[in-house]
């Protein structure tokens, strides 16, 4: 075998839920409309050459005691980060990260991420959905990479401000949403292997459209032989940013062989379809024959 597998898998949407939306996302009303100027139904999956009002920006310096520390978990977390937004969320346009050349996170990677989207309905009111959740694995992550943790709060009402700084970048019902970067990352210097000595809470946005082009449709998969984007023991469970680079080359390799993505498969045994697709959250495997796979994702 090759290290590519010429393994056709399509996705298709899953049933709707019958469990109400307001089960799972913040309700906001009463925000600025949608901005006039942007061509809506142009929006993909980027950027979009638009840039929003504010972000939120918040550094702390950790404490030298601070992994030391046992007891009393929740007093030392709440005291760090700030939920203030007088201070926190500040204007894009006059606002930059600076980063000492020795930061953690640009050496040894120590960084985090998340992704919280924002859709307005047809009511005109905004939801943010499971943003809970976003705030509860950013906590693992954190863990996992010895940074002070993010209170669920102060997750929270930071996520609410810079969507109500950010209302107007929203989309109007169904042509998108308002998608929010949460970043966690060592930001102080330091020459030694170790964690930082100051970690940066940021969280950033833009109005986008959606992943695959056309919306979510049958997309092609490659299964992907001799390269692994997660193993046991590793830091697949968390949103690391260092989990995403190395899928680079193999996503550009597979792409010019036509299709939509990698399908890596399982680390230690790639006779099978553990399946782990770089961009896609979860899904379930419905059939499986020698050429395709028929998969239902959950978004």
């Amino acid at each position: 075998m090759g290290l590519y597998q010429q393994c056709l898998v399509y996705a298709t949407e899953a049933p709707k839920s019958t469990v109400s939306i307001d089960n799972h996302a913040h309700q906001l009303k009463n925000y600025a409309d949608p901005d006039p100027s942007i061509r809506w139904e142009e929006l993909g999956f980027s950027l979009n050459g638009v840039e929003t009002d504010f972000i939120w920006l918040d550094r702390v310096r950790v404490p030298d005691t601070y992994n030391q520390l046992q007891d009393d978990k929740n007093d030392k977390l709440s005291t760090l980060y700030s939920s203030d937004s007088t201070t926190c969320l500040r204007r894009l346009s006059t606002t930059r990260i600076s980063l000492h050349p020795a930061a953690t996170v640009l050496n040894y990677g120590q960084s985090l991420f998340e992704g919280v989207k924002a859709f307005r309905r047809q009511d005109g009111s905004i939801v943010i959905f499971r943003p809970s959740e976003n705030a509860f694995r950013l906590e693992r992550g954190a863990e996992r990479l010895l940074m002070p943790v993010v209170p669920l709060d102060t997750f929270l009402e930071a996520i609410t401000q810079v969507v109500r700084a950010n209302a107007r970048f929203i989309p109007p019902a169904g042509k998108g949403a308002l998608y929010l970067r949460p970043l966690l990352f060592g930001s102080g210097p330091g020459l030694g292997v170790k964690p930082s000595t100051e970690t940066t809470f940021c969280i950033y946005c833009s109005p986008v459209g959606n992943y695959f082009k056309g919306g979510l449709k049958c997309i092609k998969l490659q299964a992907v032989r001799g390269y692994s984007r997660a193993a046991k023991g590793g830091s697949g469970n968390i949103k690391a940013g260092g989990n995403y680079a190395p899928p680079f080359a193999i996503q550009k390799d597979v792409r010019q062989r036509g299709f939509d993505e990698a399908l890596f498969l399982d680390a230690a045994r790639y006779d099978v379809f553990f399946l782990d697709v770089q961009f896609i959250i979860s899904f379930i495997v419905l059939k499986f024959t020698s050429l395709s796979l028929m998969i239902t994702i959950y978004d």
